[in-house]
């Protein structure tokens, strides 16, 4: 069965000009948000955005070719995606900003944002969803018993700064799994 990385070898190669942003573009956009771009990808308002392949090219730099371990639970393919990714003509120029990842363990806080511009004139804004960390998993546990969470307050406030950042320019928000639910949550709740 086909994958998101066969995706990659077999149309990478067309533009989003030659064939229009889609759904697996969505989830390859998505799963980039658990690549830690920390001090490789700017937060918001915080400097010029990053080619795709430079960012990658960093990201592996900083790694210094040790494997990269992402944990139980994010997938081991996410660094071959964003290789992949990097080089390949529909993702490699989309420009990434906006980087946030921000873990309290003691206040149970998980939340990490990263936004790309897509070249189409779009930008879309990738929710990480639980990562490896108890309060990931804890915060996880209050969204079925708390009416909003922080990593919900945060995507929202993460949504208003980008719009301030890109303005009249429209905006996809999407991520996987609690990053899924974070980016309908700002969608709806973001004025």
């Amino acid at each position: 069965m086909a994958n998101i990385l066969d995706y990659l070898d077999w149309r990478g190669d067309l533009t989003l000009a030659q064939d229009p942003f889609n759904e697996v573009d969505n989830l390859i956009l998505a799963e980039l948000s658990f690549v830690d771009f920390g001090g490789i990808v700017p937060g918001p308002g915080g400097g010029r955005a990053v080619p795709l392949w430079k960012a990658a090219e960093a990201y592996f730099a900083k790694t210094e070719g040790r494997p990269i371990d992402m944990g139980v639970l994010v997938p081991n393919q996410i660094p071959e995606l964003l290789r992949r990714a990097a080089a390949s003509p529909r993702f490699r120029d989309m420009k990434l900003n906006g980087f946030v990842d921000h873990l309290d363990t003691v206040k149970a806080e998980q939340f990490a944002a990263l936004a790309a511009e897509c070249g189409d004139g779009t930008v879309y804004l990738s929710f990480r969803g639980t990562d490896d960390t108890l309060a990931g998993w804890k915060e996880d546990f209050y969204l079925s018993c708390m009416r909003e969470v922080p990593a919900q307050k945060m995507a929202v406030t993460y949504t208003e700064a980008m719009a301030h950042q890109y303005p009249r320019i429209k905006l996809r928000l999407g991520g996987h799994s609690k990053g899924g639910n974070l980016a309908v949550w700002a969608g709806v709740f973001c004025p």
